[in-house]
């Protein structure tokens, strides 16, 4: 300790000669009587240098909670000190003996700290006296931290040796694995059917919908705009069939984007409003907004109606279901409902997002299936990750002409062009899917397993060397 604050115990004349010969592990220390034998260049001239506790300004309060290393070897260097500078030695030691019982806590009834420590390695000069490092016993004194492999970071490890034998017949076990894997995903999703329509430029009445409904007042003030997209169907798409929408460069993957939603609202707390909202938080008089954020008030809106022509008889409509497109871990965890009924009371006291056309407890027919818990609020919450998406809109109800399928021949589907998509310069699909047992069409993940596959494959030149 007079090392590192020689300041505190010494005066600056003499040069401390406290040698960290010796390490004692302790935990905390308080206020104690410290004390330094020192000599000058004047070797008959020894002194102690005391610390009073009782003296404020003198008084060194140590408090670690790490750790510390307390340096307790103490060198009286030659020629021999007078019989005085014994006594004054025998006394200092006595003290300091006192101060490392105290520190160490040794129990009641052990021997002394200093009589216990064995100074037999040492090679002491004449006029030498030294302070040892105690020989711990099993449980006498209490330790910072059990001694384990865990804890001391000396568990047993192992690592290979990479050579040509091992490594070569490890690749081409890998690589024989993945071809086959990724052969078998790519036919899995070359027979997914997919229909894809974009309707970014869908006429109405000889006019552009997305120049109809470009001002974001128009959106509210006029009706919807309304087109009709006529496409073909050259195969039977087997069921399940489902409803997609796409958009390309939008960025819900945004910083601030991705923040703007209240999840403890969405739990089922309408009037909760959390500062990551702004600015959707507050409509006017500070009516809290439900469900708040840029996510809610930005949700797509488009409605798609599929009608399905039948020869010599009026078209029919396809069956559409909006339940069982949410992630059950998201519509069972992440949102509920309040508790009250009906819906529109629960509601009460907060207002629509401003880009809505109708509050979160109308967003379905069904009350179960309304506010937080609508299955379309619930799968645009869940962020893309990326600026080209697509989202599930709903799924086909197979009955009747549909049971199995969804038949070849033409359709049209009438679309409300609501969402608005020329200020970012982005574009909107339509689709129609089915999906196989490896999810919906994509074929990068089979390519991905084949070249990877192909890449780790061992060449003949490789093998005969």
């Amino acid at each position: 300790l007079l090392t590192l604050w020689p300041n505190y115990f010494c005066e600056a004349e003499w040069p401390p000669l406290l040698h960290c010969q010796n390490l004692l592990t302790v935990q905390k220390i308080d206020f104690c009587k410290a004390f330094a034998y020192a000599f000058s260049k004047e070797y008959d001239k020894y002194k102690i240098v005391m610390v009073d506790p009782t003296d404020v300004e003198q008084s060194v309060q140590f408090n670690f909670r790490l750790r510390i290393f307390l340096c307790v070897s103490l060198i009286i260097a030659s020629p021999p000190p007078s019989k005085k500078s014994n006594q004054q030695q025998a006394k200092s030691i006595a003290i300091f003996q006192g101060i490392l019982d105290r520190v160490i806590g040794r129990r009641e009834g052990a021997k002394p700290t200093y009589a216990a420590w064995p100074c037999t390695k040492l090679k002491l000069s004449v006029g030498q006296s030294v302070l040892c490092r105690p020989q711990m016993a099993r449980g006498e004194y209490q330790v910072n931290r059990p001694h384990s492999k865990f804890r001391q970071q000396k568990l047993n490890a192992w690592q290979p040796i990479l050579t040509a034998g091992s490594v070569l017949p490890t690749f081409f076990v890998i690589g024989l694995a993945f071809i086959p894997i990724g052969v078998a995903l790519l036919i899995a999703s070359n027979n997914v059917q997919e229909l894809v329509i974009d309707y970014t430029d869908c006429v109405m009445e000889e006019k552009l919908c997305k120049d109809e409904i470009s001002d974001p007042t128009k959106i509210m003030e006029n009706p919807p705009c309304r087109c009709l997209v006529a496409f073909e169907l050259h195969h039977d798409f087997l069921a399940p069939v489902y409803i997609y929408y796409g958009l390309s460069g939008f960025y819900q993957n945004h910083r601030r984007y991705v923040k703007s939603r209240d999840d403890v609202q969405l739990l089922g707390n309408p009037k909760h409003v959390s500062s990551d909202c702004f600015p959707f938080q507050y409509a006017e008089n500070e009516i809290p907004i439900a469900p708040c954020g840029a996510i809610a008030n930005s949700m797509f809106n488009d409605t798609f109606l599929i009608k399905y022509k039948i020869v010599d008889q009026s078209d029919a409509v396809v069956p559409l279901a909006y339940d069982e497109i949410a992630w059950p871990s998201d519509l069972s965890k992440k949102f509920r409902n309040p508790d009250s009924v009906p819906l529109s009371a629960a509601f009460e006291g907060t207002s629509k997002p401003p880009y809505w056309r109708k509050p979160v407890y109308e967003l379905s027919n069904v009350s179960s299936a309304s506010g937080f818990q609508n299955e379309s609020l619930i799968v645009w919450m869940r962020s893309a990750a990326l600026p080209n998406f697509r989202k599930l809109h709903s799924r086909v109800l197979h009955v009747d002409t549909f049971a199995n399928a969804l038949p070849k021949g033409n359709y049209t589907v009438e679309i409300t062009y609501n969402y608005p998509v020329a200020s970012f310069d982005g574009r909107k699909r339509f689709i129609i899917s089915n999906a196989s047992w490896a999810g919906g069409k994509n074929s990068f993940l089979g390519i991905a397993y084949i070249v990877v596959g192909t890449l780790i494959m061992p060449r003949n030149r490789y093998c005969s060397t």
